[in-house]
Formats: structure tokens, C-alpha cells, sequence
């Protein structure tokens, strides 16, 4: 359970609702820097790649996490009742050994899969909103810049 515990803090360190939040922001923010509007030619690598490369890191990785969150989540919580359910038959002596081995390593490999997925989102979407917090300002002054993009 220390395990199932410990990733769960993991798992719940990033507030999902501000992901989505900030997640909304970014992709209307980008939608206004990419549209029509805009009128970059498309040879100004400096403005796609050093401009949008930012944005667009932090997109992809907030995209992803808010895709996968219902699953880390789904899973982690099965997983911990699972745990407690094992935890109830043992102290019930409703298990022998064998069962109990089968059950754990079944456990075990759900809480891999748990973990590996947490580690691919979880990190990385703590440092879009680390980068986000960093270069808001940043987008938020190009675009006033080109007062035509404002809503």
C-alpha cells in the first residue's frame, strides 16, 4: 500500500483543473498566433521555430496529460482497492499462499503500468507549467503587439 500511496501523491502532485485550465489559455493563445491573421511568411524561422517551439512544446505535453489523465487515475484508484481487497483476504486468511503470489504479481504489473505512465506525463507537464508560467508574459505582449489578433 506504501507504494499505491506514494504514487498517488505522484499521480495528484499536478492539479489537473489548472492543467485545463492553462491548457485552454495556451491553445487559444497559439490558435491566434498560427491563424491567418497573423500574416508571418512561412521562411521566418526565427518567429516558427524560437517564437512557437515554446508554445508548442507546452501544448503537446498538456494535450497529452489531459489524455491520459481519466486512465492514470482509473487505474491508480483499481489498483488501490485492489491492494485493500488483498489486504482484507489476508487478514480474513481467506488466501492460501499461491493466491496470493498470483495476485500480487498481477498487482505488480498494473502498478507498472501505472507508474510508467504517470513518469511520461507527470514530469513532463510539471515543466510545461514551469515553462508556461516562464514565457506567458512573452505571447501575451506579441499578441498585443498585433492589436488585429485581440478578441
Amino acid at each position: 500500500m506504501v507504494i499505491g500511496d506514494s504514487l498517488h501523491q505522484v499521480v495528484f502532485a499536478i492539479d489537473s483543473n489548472r492543467v485545463m485550465e492553462e491548457a485552454k489559455r495556451v491553445d487559444s493563445i497559439y490558435e491566434l498566433l498560427t491563424g491567418p491573421a497573423l500574416n508571418i511568411p512561412k521562411n521566418d524561422k526565427e518567429f516558427w521555430v524560437r517564437k512557437l517551439g515554446p508554445i508548442e512544446n507546452i501544448r503537446h505535453h498538456f494535450g497529452r496529460y489531459l489524455r491520459d489523465y481519466p486512465k492514470l487515475h482509473k487505474n491508480l484508484v483499481y489498483s488501490q482497492s485492489q491492494l485493500s481487497s488483498l489486504r482484507n483476504s489476508l487478514v480474513d486468511e481467506q488466501l492460501d499462499s499461491n493466491q496470493v503470489q498470483e495476485y500480487l504479481q498481477v498487482e505488480e504489473e498494473a502498478m507498472r503500468q501505472v507508474l510508467l505512465l504517470s513518469r511520461k506525463r507527470v514530469g513532463p507537464t510539471e515543466e510545461a507549467l514551469h515553462l508556461w508560467d516562464s514565457v506567458e508574459v512573452m505571447y501575451l505582449q506579441l499578441l498585443s503587439k498585433n492589436d488585429s489578433l485581440l478578441p
